[in-house]
This record gives structure tokens, sequence and C-alpha cells, in this order.
């Protein structure tokens, strides 16, 4: 119907007709046509005729997905600049302690409420975990880590929602930037992984590594991008040729100001396509909707 007006060179649009087997989809269309120059030897009409041929592929979209969110829970997380996010009231669950940085808890401390770059990203992940996790069918597991200066708190890969969703209502934040920590404990989970299942990774970060000296708050000197940054990559590296997709979010303006976060980003993720800019929370959801539809439309071979 595109491709061919009715009444195009004075030909009426013919009806195609669609036949469908195992291995393929035929498209075939026949109208007769009024002939120009070859009228002279008696012949004033003929057939023509289109026919497209589609092969049926031989694999099925896989139902088993693994997937580990990376998450970054430093201190810049906290901070409210990025519009309306979907949840503004974490989970507290049981009784919490507020954040005190002498003596840090991250199991027992109270999330912060409000319009957060960490609730933001709370609510994105929450909407990809209820895609993948609750369909009855779902055969799908998810896992998470949180880092800062160090893996601040762990979720292993699980099937059910609740635990998950519970684990993202439960993140806070504080300290500085070490992706390879996260990286790390991620690549640990991978190990987990089925091998019929579609394995992906997301990264997610507001800001520029630089991290205290081994995770001590205080300690000196900071362990710097410059350190961190390769590290990183080595691991990004280690899991992609584990055949894990990996995603890269920068998210917020902190992030996408520098050159060498973006580049780092870019550089992990597994395509150009992997790597997704958020400045704020609505274009932060529309990176987790697309990446959950990227990973969804990824195929295992029967």
């Amino acid at each position: 119907a595109l491709n061919f007006p009715d009444g195009y060179l004075g030909v009426a649009r013919p009806v195609p007709a669609v036949s469908v087997s195992a291995s393929s989809i035929s498209v075939i269309a026949n109208a007769p046509m009024d002939t120009r120059f070859i009228t002279f030897v008696g012949v004033n009409q003929i057939t023509s005729s289109g026919i497209t041929r589609i092969n049926r592929d031989t694999v099925t979209t896989s139902s088993k997905y693994d997937l580990v969110f990376v998450m970054d829970a430093s201190g810049s997380m906290e901070a409210r600049d990025v519009g309306n996010v979907g949840i503004l009231n974490p989970d507290a669950g049981a009784p919490c302690i507020p954040y005190n940085p002498v003596n840090f808890n991250p199991a027992g401390a109270c999330p912060t409420n409000g319009n957060t770059r960490m609730n933001a990203m709370r609510s994105a992940a929450v909407t990809v975990t209820t895609n993948l996790l609750q369909p009855n069918t779902s055969d799908s597991r998810i896992g998470a880590v949180t880092w800062s200066d160090a893996v601040v708190r762990q979720q292993a890969l699980s099937g059910d929602f609740q635990t998950v969703r519970s684990f993202l209502g439960r993140m806070v934040s504080y300290a500085g930037t070490n992706s390879t920590s996260g990286l790390q404990a991620a690549r640990t989970m991978s190990a987990g992984f089925r091998s019929d299942a579609v394995k992906s990774v997301v990264l997610l970060t507001d800001g520029v590594n630089g991290a205290w000296h081994n995770g001590v708050i205080g300690q000196t000197p900071t362990v710097m991008a410059s350190t961190i940054n390769p590290q990183s990559l080595a691991v990004c590296s280690q899991l992609k040729q584990q055949g894990v997709v990996i995603y890269t979010i920068a998210f917020g303006t902190d992030v996408l100001s520098n050159a060498t976060a973006r580049t780092f980003l870019q550089t992990c993720a597994t395509s150009p396509a992997n790597y997704f800019s958020a400045p704020n929370a609505a274009q932060l959801n529309t990176a987790f909707a697309a990446i959950l539809t990227s990973i969804q439309s990824m195929r295992i071979v029967d």
C-alpha cells in the first residue's frame, strides 16, 4: 500500500497473496499493465509480478535474563537537581539509623526522602525490576551492588521481586566514587550467570572517579580517576569477554560536563549505542526504558 499507490501508471493496486510456512513468509502480487512500445507487435497487455520472501529466524526470544545493577552510591547522589522523581519516599523497612559519617552502617542507615538523584535512580531501577520479575512466566534474575569509595551493599542474583525491590528501597549514599569496586563485585556475581540467559550489567554514575585511599574516609592520599578508570575498564573488558552486555549511564550534569568521565563510560559500554546521557530524572527513565527494551530484544539460539 505504501509503495504502490492505487492507479500508479494507470494500474489498479493488486491484492497480494501472503503465504506463511515454518521457514518463510512470502508476499506475491500480480498486476496486468498496458504496454507502450510493444503494441506494434500485437502485445497490448502484460502481467507484472513482484515477490518478497522473508526467511524466518531460527532463534527465539529468551525468557531468561540475568542482570546486575552497578549503582553509584556516592554522597553526590543526594543532590536535588534532577527534577521530579518517581519515588519520593523509599522503603525504610525496619527502624533505621540516620546517617553518621563517623560510625556509618549502610545496612541499617535510613534512605533519604525527596527529589534526590538517588531516588531517581531507585525509581528507574524499580521499573526495570517490575518488568523483568513481575510476569508470572518470568525466569529472570536481578542482582545489585551499590558502591562509593568501596562496595556499600550487595544483593545476590534473585528472581524474587520483593527481595530485589526491598534492596533498592534501602539504598543509601555517602563518600566518594570508585567504580572499580562496584564492577569487581558485578564480575564476581557474573560467575553465577546462566549459560542460556541473556547476561547484562548496567553501570550508573553521577560523578568523576575519585575516592579515599582503600575506601577509608579521610585517609590520604586520595585515589584519582587516572588510577581508577584503567582498573575499571579492565573489569569491563573481562565482563565483555564473558559475553556480558554492558550498559553505562552518565547521570546528572556533574558527570556529563567532564570529558574524562564521559569517555570512561563510553569505553566501558559494549557499544556506543549502550552508552546513555541522562541529565535529569525524566531522561534517566527514558534511558532505563531503552535499556530494558534492548535487553528483552536480545536473543539466545535454541
